[in-house]
């Protein structure tokens, strides 16, 4: 095998580690924006029974399970849907982090095709993106949990900071590499 041919048969399997990376980094952040998004249309529109009861029950959002329940009782459906979005966002997340440590690594020694650059500074802006909403709400006094736990709206906003960082850098991604693309 000619040394063009690895080199070529190396950029195409690093592409394609690239654009899994992209599906499995916008499917998280989906996931979680949807489930986070729900929960917040479930405790606007619906009651969790906590009227006329001495102890008032109360909406309880979790990352594992992801979803919402009330007062932490969870139906039979609920919990199957509960467990498939845990496992769905997991199975997301170790795919997006296994193709970001195999780009690191090979992008040490090899020269990276432009879609997986793109998802290294993707996923760096992301992250950089949701630590900016986290001291944020840091700052602004919301407790990191709720009774029995998580709080929705940090899950929310750090959702949402990380999907426009992914967002964001696969537009400009998209852009450069066409601007470059036609000045050749």
């Amino acid at each position: 095998m000619s040394t063009d041919r690895a080199s070529s048969v190396v950029s195409l399997m690093l592409t394609r580690v690239g654009v899994a990376g992209w599906a499995a980094w916008s499917v998280l952040a989906i996931a979680m924006l949807t489930s986070t998004s729900f929960a917040s249309l479930q405790r606007r529109t619906s009651i969790c029974g906590s009227e006329g009861l001495a102890n008032p029950r109360a909406w309880v959002f979790r990352l594992v399970p992801l979803g919402q329940t009330c007062a932490g009782e969870a139906t039979v459906a609920e919990a199957i849907l509960h467990i498939a979005a845990t496992t769905f966002a997991a199975l997301a997340a170790s795919v997006g982090i296994a193709a970001v440590v195999i780009l690191l690594v090979r992008g040490w020694t090899t020269a990276l095709p432009p879609v997986a650059a793109w998802l290294l500074w993707g996923v760096l802006v992301g992250i950089v993106l949701t630590a900016i909403a986290w001291a944020a709400r840091a700052a602004s006094g919301i407790p990191y949990s709720e009774t029995g736990g998580e709080s929705l709206s940090i899950a929310l906003a750090l959702s949402v900071a990380f999907g426009v960082g992914l967002a964001a850098t696969a537009v400009t991604g998209v852009f450069v590499t066409a601007m470059r693309s036609s000045h050749n």
